[in-house]
């Protein structure tokens, strides 16, 4: 099941977007099929097996910023993990870190983030918050 309020967050984003995760690409197919969202990300979907080391490094987001070419400094991430919100913080992007899933607020707020609650404010506060 996707996260509440995600479609609708995907839908109001207008910027290049993909999917970088620890996960196996095997793993992405299998919960982004079950989800509907695998093809809304066809060919922009990165594992940290593409890369010599996985969050909280930050080789994954500077590998999918770079196959997007994309400069990290123009990218925002969205994590709801706190090795996620420190790899991105770590690659130089801007981290909108979900906080209405298990990982309480606290552990993901700091420098360059921006903590959330709800999934449909997403876009809203990508727009307010890139330059």
């Amino acid at each position: 099941m996707a996260v509440d309020g995600v479609v609708e967050a995907l839908d109001g984003i207008r910027l290049p977007h993909c999917v970088a995760s620890s996960g196996s690409h095997a793993k992405m197919q299998r919960t982004l099929g079950q989800t509907g969202l695998l093809q809304r990300f066809e060919g922009r979907i990165f594992s940290a097996t593409e890369v010599a080391h996985g969050k909280p490094a930050p080789d994954l987001f500077l590998h999918a910023a770079a196959m997007l070419g994309t400069a990290p400094e123009r990218c925002a991430v969205v994590e709801d993990s706190a090795h996620g919100v420190q790899a991105a913080r770590s690659a130089g992007m801007h981290v909108f870190a979900y906080a209405g899933g298990v990982t309480p607020a606290e552990r993901l707020a700091g420098p360059g983030t921006t903590v959330f609650h709800d999934m449909r404010q997403l876009p809203g506060l990508i727009a307010a918050g890139l330059p």
